[in-house]
Formats: C-alpha cells, structure tokens, sequence
C-alpha cells in the first residue's frame, strides 16, 4: 500500500491517497492498521488526481464516521467534481 499519513497546520492527519492507490479496502486496512496513531485526531482524506463516485464517497464516509478512536473531518481533493459531489452530500 502506497498511502501516506501527514500532520497539518490544523491538527488534524490527512491520508493521502490518488488515481494509483485509491483502494477503499486498503485504504480501510491502512486505517486499521494503524489506529494507535490515528487515536484522538481528526483525520482529513486527501484524493488527489481521482474522480471519486458517488458509492467511493459514500462507502468510505460510512467506514471512517463509524470509528471512535479519530473524528473523519472530510475530504481535500484537486478535483473539481469530487467537490461538488461533496458539497451535494453535505461532507466538508
């Protein structure tokens, strides 16, 4: 697995994911994997150069909010239809 975790200016972690990783089982093992580290952050999803559908965003919203060790805060993408897709769902 290729995804990354990085520390913000509004602490918060965001994995980093694009159009070569983008996997949401993995990104779910990822997660998984290393929820010691994720344990009391919010936790932004950052999809970089993929167009997200509307079963991607949906899937991964309804995996992340369940979680209670991190607080999932939305998504940060380059990609214009993947905001608006967003807005349209009311995820920040």
């Amino acid at each position: 697995m290729n995804f990354k975790l990085r520390g913000t200016n509004v602490i918060a972690l965001e994995l980093l994911t694009n159009k070569e990783n983008f996997n949401l089982e993995n990104i779910k093992k990822f997660i998984a994997e290393r929820k010691q580290i994720l344990k009391g952050t919010r936790l932004v999803v950052c999809v970089e150069d993929y167009l997200l559908s509307l079963e991607d965003v949906r899937k991964l919203v309804d995996s992340l909010k369940g979680e209670a060790d991190f607080v999932f805060c939305g998504f940060r993408t380059n990609v214009k239809e993947n905001k608006e897709l967003c807005s349209r769902l009311g995820i920040p």
